[in-house]
C-alpha cells in the first residue's frame, strides 16, 4: 500500500524492547522501549523500516533526503501505536506523517532530516568539596538547556550549526532517543536560542542577545542588586543576528521577557529574544537616522 501524500508506511516491531507486566490506568498493557530508560510514553518503539513512500511530500517540507523502501528510520515515539496500524495482506504496517520522521540510517551513519539535529548533554564542571579534613567530589549534573551537537541535517548546517558546536535551547526541547545503541537528545533548529562560538554566545539570525539592566540601590553602605523579573524589562543589546534590522549593538531597549528567553552562561544572566518582543528603543540611545 502507498499513500498519495505525506504518509510513509513502516514495518516495526510494536513490542521491540517492551517491558512486561505493566498496565496503564485504563488497564491496558503499556508498551515501553527499555532502551529509552523512561516510562512516560505509552508507545515507545522508535525505529522501523520503510515499506512504501508517498506519491509526493508537501511543499511545506524541504524533503532534501529522498527516502526509499527498505531503509531504516527513527521517528516520534507515538508513530507505532494502534491509531496508526493497518493490517494489509497479512502484514502489519504503521503510517507516519513525514514530519514525525527524524533520521535515516545510511551506510551505518545517521542522516538527519529537515531541520532536525542531535546533541549530547554536557556535565557541570567538576568541583572538589571538603567535609572536615576529607576531600570529596560533588555530584555532577547536566547543565540545563545546553548540549554539544553530534549530528545535523543539511538545513541546520546551512544555518551555521555544525557537529561540535555547543547550543543553548529552550526549556523542555531535549527529547531523548536511543539511535543505533547510543543515547542522544533530539531537537529542531527553531528550539535553539543561541550557539557558543569564539568564547561567547551567538544569537540565531532573527534573535538578539541582551544584557538585562539591573536596578541597584545603596543601603547602609551595602550594595544591593535587584535584577528585574517582571514581564517587561530593560536591557542593552549585546549582539544581533543577521536578520535583525531595527536595533543595533549598544541600544538600550524595553522588551517583553518571552517564554524561555532567559539563559545563564558562565555565571552571567542574558536574555535571547526576537526583534518582535522589543517594545521600544530608548531615545537617548538612538542615532539621528533611527530617530
Amino acid at each position: 500500500m502507498r499513500a498519495t501524500k505525506n504518509y510513509f508506511f513502516i514495518t516495526a516491531d510494536m513490542e521491540a524492547g517492551a517491558t512486561t507486566g505493566i498496565k496503564g490506568h485504563n488497564g491496558k498493557d503499556l508498551i515501553l522501549d527499555k532502551t529509552m530508560g523512561s516510562a512516560k510514553y505509552t508507545y515507545a518503539t522508535q525505529h522501523g523500516v520503510i515499506d512504501s513512500v508517498p506519491g509526493r511530500v508537501d511543499k511545506n517540507f524541504r524533503y532534501d533526503i529522498d527516502l526509499k523502501p527498505g531503509e531504516k528510520v527513527y521517528f516520534h515515539h507515538f508513530v507505532v501505536r494502534d491509531k496508526n496500524k493497518y493490517e494489509i495482506e497479512g502484514r502489519t504496517l504503521f503510517a507516519s506523517n513525514y514530519f514525525n520522521l527524524w533520521c535515516v540510517i545510511r551506510d551505518g551513519k545517521i542522516v538527519m532530516l529537515e531541520d532536525m539535529l542531535l546533541f549530547e548533554k554536557i556535565l557541570e564542571p567538576e568541583e572538589n568539596m571538603f567535609m572536615g579534613d576529607f576531600q570529596v567530589k560533588s555530584r555532577r549534573d547536566f547543565i540545563p538547556n545546553m548540549g554539544r551537537v553530534t549530528h545535523v541535517s543539511k538545513q541546520v548546517s546551512e544555518a551555521g550549526i555544525n557537529p561540535g558546536d555547543v547550543i543553548l535551547h529552550v526549556k523542555d526541547a531535549d527529547y531523548d532517543i536511543n539511535i543505533e545503541g547510543n543515547k542522544y537528545f533530539k531537537t529542531q533548529i527553531n528550539s535553539i536560542i543561541c550557539v557558543q562560538k569564539n568564547g561567547g554566545l551567538e544569537p540565531q539570525s532573527d534573535q538578539l542577545l541582551v544584557v538585562p539592566v539591573k536596578q541597584t540601590e545603596i543601603r547602609l553602605n551595602l550594595l544591593l542588586v535587584k535584577t528585574q523579573r517582571e514581564s517587561q524589562l530593560k536591557g542593552v543589546v549585546l549582539k544581533v543576528g543577521s536578520d535583525v534590522k531595527n536595533v543595533k549593538v549598544g541600544d538600550e531597549i524595553i522588551y517583553f521577557n518571552g517564554l524561555n528567553s532567559e539563559v545563564n552562561y558562565d555565571g552571567e544572566e542574558y536574555s535571547v529574544i526576537k526583534e518582535e518582543y522589543i517594545v521600544g528603543v530608548l531615545e537617548d540611545h538612538l542615532t539621528p537616522a533611527q530617530a
